[in-house]
């Protein structure tokens, strides 16, 4: 988070180099002048150092923003994705969908159409499901 007290500090410095550079205009003494020219220059690079410092923050603020970005619209595809998935093809292991790799026939109920299915997971998981046609429908 930007810190308020380094945005404060940064615009004291700026108001302070200003009220020295109002000073330099009436200074006639060349040693008070040079004198003057320091603090101006020093209040200067203060006010830069605060600057560069807030950026820096801005910065890093934005990288989070853009990941926390990212990670929604990856999010979203995934449920989005999941909700298309009949929930006896989702994946027990990633949630993921398990793609049909062979069918059998029921050793029992084959008579009536039950089918043993052999799943499989992009994540590598394995597993077989009694079928019944209509079953996967959402």
């Amino acid at each position: 988070m930007i810190d308020p007290l380094t945005i404060k500090s940064a615009l004291s410095s700026l108001k302070t180099a200003a009220d020295i550079a109002k000073t330099l205009l009436g200074v006639r003494d060349e040693s008070q002048m040079r004198a003057t020219v320091i603090d101006l220059q020093s209040a200067i690079i203060s006010a830069q150092t605060d600057t560069l410092k807030l950026q820096a923050e801005q910065s890093e603020l934005l990288g989070k923003i853009r990941g926390l970005e990212t990670d929604i619209v990856n999010l979203k595809a995934q449920l989005s994705s999941n909700r298309q998935v009949p929930i006896a093809l989702r994946c027990p292991m990633c949630s993921g969908e398990m793609k049909v790799k062979d069918e059998t026939p029921d050793p029992h109920f084959d008579f009536a159409g039950v089918k043993i299915h052999h799943v499989e997971c992009g994540c590598g998981h394995k597993s077989t499901r009694t079928f019944r046609a209509g079953q996967y429908e959402n």
